[in-house]
């Protein structure tokens, strides 16, 4: 008798049928919302002056080669030299002139950027195909402007197969949450030269302010965590690089659930227990995107 029941769990009930069929609709609608991502552009900045000053300022000043033989360098907009901050405003106001005036700057993100030429630990996430955030919902472009280029360090989009290598004055704006890239080390040429890039974040329609925030409080949650796993990779770092592999490569892992579910209508089987992992991981995956509302960040308070 206790056998007969035991094998009767294996069966799919109606609530467990509402319960995965709620989350594989879900996640088809997030990835819907993820295959519209907005336009790439990949163009070279036509006023060449401030990018000039700047590297003539960082040269002058000892900040063009910093120690990043094992992982990237960053400084937040507050902490962004005052000089340097007025040459990207006039860089800035370029960059809004080409993408419209529907879109608004957003500082508090804006990032100075030396890349690494071996990236380790937490700073792996940059070699391996990627979306910069999770929230599919908002409409917000990342621009990479390079002050200074290295002929080894590629940029790829994978979806659009575009494979670049950013030089000085190139700048590549992309939807920081939709579209998929990574970098790589060619071997072409060598090239110990600093690449420097200036991040600028840009948000338009719907949920303007909303977005402004929370991709503010993502960035200096998800740099504090880089900074804690760079010498050694611990859970959090583990985790979320586990999380950023699922959410990346969702889609095939989505057909798959899908598979299994319809399988599991008809054939009593404890593959069933794997529909519940991928409700766990979702249910993870959405608590932790909603928890950036209840968060705060002075930093992302300042305009």
């Amino acid at each position: 008798m206790a056998s007969k029941n035991k094998s009767k769990n294996f069966f799919i009930n109606n609530y467990e049928i509402f319960i995965f069929l709620f989350f594989i609709i879900f996640s088809i609608i997030i990835e819907i919302f993820k295959m519209n991502s907005l336009k790439i552009l990949n163009l070279v900045i036509k006023n060449k002056k401030p990018i000039n000053d700047i590297y003539d300022y960082m040269h002058k000043n000892n900040l063009l080669n910093q120690d990043t033989n094992k992982n990237t360098l960053h400084q937040w907009n507050e902490n962004i030299d005052v000089f340097i901050k007025n040459k990207i405003n006039i860089i800035n106001n370029e960059i809004l002139e080409l993408i419209g005036n529907e879109y608004e700057y957003t500082p508090t993100m804006t990032e100075l950027y030396w890349s690494s030429k071996k990236n380790s630990n937490s700073d792996k996430q940059y070699v391996s195909k990627h979306a910069d955030g999770p929230f599919f919902y908002c409409n917000l472009y990342r621009a990479l402007i390079i002050i200074d280029g290295n002929k080894n360090i590629n940029t790829v989009f994978s979806k659009e197969n575009l494979d670049i290598n950013l030089k000085k004055y190139d700048t590549a704006i992309f939807d920081y949450n939709k579209t998929y890239h990574y970098i790589y080390v060619n071997k072409n040429k060598k090239d110990n030269n600093q690449r420097i890039v200036i991040k600028l974040q840009y948000v338009k329609n719907p949920l303007i302010e909303h977005c402004k925030n929370v991709h503010c409080l993502f960035g200096r949650e998800t740099r504090d965590l880089f900074e804690k796993n760079k010498e050694n990779l611990f859970i959090d770092g583990m985790t979320a690089r586990t999380y950023l592999y699922y959410y990346t490569y969702k889609i095939y892992i989505l057909i798959f659930i899908i598979l299994l579910f319809i399988y599991n209508l008809y054939v009593k089987s404890m593959t069933k227990y794997i529909l519940y992992l991928f409700v766990l991981i979702e249910t993870g995956m959405i608590l932790y995107i909603l928890h950036f509302n209840f968060i705060k960040n002075e930093k992302c308070e300042l305009e």
